[in-house]
């Protein structure tokens, strides 16, 4: 493991600080939790953008009709 340094404000640490008491793993832990949970969204979004403009590409397209039928099923 390498050390990494990281300025954060008072609110954030003394947050960090409440929940490692809470429980039963300490602040480096939560950190490399949280760390890992942001990067793998991230790596998920930058995927299925990059997927959705490879299918952009393609012309690989919803239609009008779709789109609106798509919509009154999740939203209504």
């Amino acid at each position: 493991m390498q050390e990494l340094v990281v300025e954060i404000t008072d609110e954030l640490r003394e947050q960090l600080r409440d929940l490692a008491s809470r429980g039963d793993k300490g602040e480096s832990h939560l950190i490399v939790e949280a760390l890992e949970a942001f990067l793998a969204e991230q790596a998920w979004q930058i995927a299925e953008i990059e997927q959705g403009l490879v299918e952009a590409e393609e012309g690989l397209f919803v239609d009008q009709e779709e789109a609106e039928a798509l919509l009154k099923k999740f939203i209504l």
